[in-house]
């Protein structure tokens, strides 16, 4: 089973030989992992890497975790190990959160990628 730790690792290590994208900031808080991803527009994309542990998915107390968040940044990218129930998935969605459940670190930048080019098309109008 892959860590926590080993995964942010490994997206860092992936993220850190992207062109298009470079590594502002890693801070750790026990579960979750905060990367900032700056792209090459000069725009930050908040990466939260979260952990429910013993839980078997996300719990309702993450939303005041990530609106936190989201005072700090507009672009937010959730990862989550497990499973998160559809009345989460759905305020999420409502708050304008990205999320990707038990992605492969590709899956990951390629989400980068995709909130990147959908940024820049929003910019251009």
């Amino acid at each position: 089973m892959v860590t926590l730790e080993d995964y942010s690792s490994r997206l860092q290590k992936v993220l850190g030989s992207c062109a298009s994208f470079s590594i502002t900031s890693v801070e750790e808080f026990g579960n979750m992992v905060h990367i900032v991803v700056r792209d090459n527009i000069g725009s930050d994309i908040i990466v939260m890497l979260k952990d429910s542990r013993a839980f078997g998915k996300l719990p309702m107390p993450t939303i005041f975790q990530i609106d936190d968040v989201m005072k700090k940044y507009s672009r937010i990218l959730l990862v989550s190990f497990t499973r998160i129930d559809a009345d989460l998935q759905e305020a999420f969605s409502n708050m304008g959160i990205e999320f990707l459940i038990k992605p492969k670190v590709e899956d990951v930048v390629k989400k980068l990628s995709e909130m990147q080019a959908q940024y820049g098309l929003q910019v251009a109008h």
